[in-house]
């Protein structure tokens, strides 16, 4: 009996922290949109990649 009112506590735990994380990541998918619509309201913005760097290889 303890063990199931342990379970049921920790997946409360687990589902209030996967509301939070879904809320973040919906608050971060809005704001790299808005972010997006900045970058190409601006025009030609190059695109920076990164340079390879002797000796070592790219990851990937």
């Amino acid at each position: 009996m303890r063990e199931n009112a342990q379970l049921r506590a920790r997946n409360r735990a687990l589902t209030e922290h996967l509301a939070l994380a879904m809320a973040e990541i919906q608050r971060l998918a809005l704001e790299d949109h808005r972010l997006r619509e900045q970058l190409d309201a601006r025009g030609a913005v190059p695109v920076l990649r990164p340079r390879p760097t002797r000796g070592r290889h790219p990851a990937g």
